[in-house]
């Protein structure tokens, strides 16, 4: 069942609703500031005076901290995040994307040309992410262990990913 955060009152307590609007949780921060970070299939905080991000479970427990100076994109696949900072290249070819494991908030890799932006990405099988990194590049699938492209598609046709199925559209 689909969970949602709201912010109460405070703007140091964020409550959290199942899909009736029954209240299952609340988190409440010390640190002074926090924001929620908007799109991010988890809820993710950013804790403003400490340069972290706190990943938050639907029921507002928290499953891990990650450092992220500014952070500009989070993407949350299987059991990683992926961070990526404001002041790293704009381009999505260029941006680098900082892997940390979701239970532990161990710091797995760092991968440039990784296609993990919200217009990039297509799916994953919570190792390889697949997109493309702009609208004329071509499909590819980014190991993010290793950082290595493990395989291309030059088609310029829209793709998806339904389940563990990659899905083009004819052209």
């Amino acid at each position: 069942e689909r969970q949602s955060a709201a912010v109460s009152r405070s703007p140091e307590e964020f409550a959290f609703f199942d899909a009736r609007g029954t209240r299952v949780g609340r988190y409440t921060d010390q640190t002074g500031g926090p924001s929620l970070f908007e799109g991010s299939e988890l809820p993710v905080l950013t804790l403003s005076l400490t340069d972290q991000l706190v990943v938050l479970d639907p029921k507002g427990t928290p499953m891990t901290v990650v450092p992220a100076d500014s952070p500009w994109s989070v993407r949350i696949v299987g059991e990683s995040v992926y961070t990526r900072g404001t002041f790293t290249d704009i381009d999505n070819a260029n941006a680098v994307w900082e892997k940390f494991a979701l239970k532990t908030g161990d710091h797995v890799s760092s991968c440039t040309g990784a296609p993990l932006e919200d217009g990039a990405f297509v799916g994953s099988d919570g190792t390889v992410a697949v997109g493309r990194l702009d609208d004329k590049a071509p499909i590819i699938a980014v190991d993010t262990n290793t950082c290595e492209v493990v395989w291309q598609i030059e088609s310029p046709a829209p793709t998806w990913m339904i389940g563990s199925t990659l899905v083009q559209a004819k052209r």
